[in-house]
């Protein structure tokens, strides 16, 4: 697809993928206004969560793109994975916590990466345009964070790009508790099959807060 777009999750009261590829499949997903129509609800205490089948492969380079309206609640809670949960050897995934830094780790055959944690990127009941990008080939593993186009930080994880089988989870993992959910609204959630340069991320955000409703599908976005 142009731009490196493989999936689009705009949450208009589902979870389809513009794409067609990755639909999602909902569990307790509830939808209220966001920054593009309407926003894909996350709560806490249940099973909320958006799954689909896009995986990642080894030193596979991405980048994840969403827009979040957090709810500060105590502890670390699950914003979205890649692979089953942190538990299942090979995944990507992230916390947001109660201070409101977020979180980022990968796991490559059972061995962790270095947890990074943002500087404080989010404020209760206030809308930002988070990215990570990750990188590919020998430099797999090396991340970049932006919030509302402008870079934050970048580091590297110690470890590779997983090899995931279960799939793009937003919200819950998969673990047989679901208390650890943020809580939080989320609209505009698109996927990417490179690392997204500073000028693209830019773009991206620019782009999409000159409009008051996103209607390009995933194949058709230009960077």
């Amino acid at each position: 697809p142009d731009g490196g777009g493989l999936a689009l999750y705009q949450l208009n009261g589902d979870a389809t993928d513009e794409s067609g590829n990755y639909n999602g499949t909902a569990t307790g997903v509830t939808y209220g206004a966001g920054v593009f129509g309407q926003a894909g609800i996350l709560q806490p205490n249940i099973k909320t969560d958006i799954a689909t089948n896009f995986n990642l492969t080894s030193g596979q380079p991405f980048s994840l793109s969403f827009w979040i309206d957090w709810q500060s609640i105590s502890g670390n809670k699950y914003l979205y994975i890649f692979g089953f949960n942190e538990q299942d050897n090979n995944s990507h995934y992230c916390y947001i916590s109660q201070d409101g830094t977020i979180k980022f780790n990968n796991v490559v055959g059972n061995t962790y990466g270095t947890t990074y944690t943002t500087p404080v990127l989010l404020t209760s009941n206030t809308w930002a345009n988070i990215v990570i990008t990750q990188t590919g080939g020998s430099e797999a593993g090396s991340f970049k964070i932006y919030k509302d186009g402008n870079f934050i930080a970048s580091a590297s994880f110690g470890v590779g790009t997983p090899t995931t089988t279960n799939g793009f989870t937003l919200g819950s993992s998969s673990s047989s508790t679901y208390s650890n959910t943020v809580s939080a609204k989320v609209d505009q959630v698109r996927i990417f099959n490179k690392a997204l340069s500073a000028g693209e991320v830019t773009t991206l955000y620019e782009d999409e807060t000159a409009c008051t409703k996103v209607t390009r599908t995933a194949g058709a976005t230009q960077i």
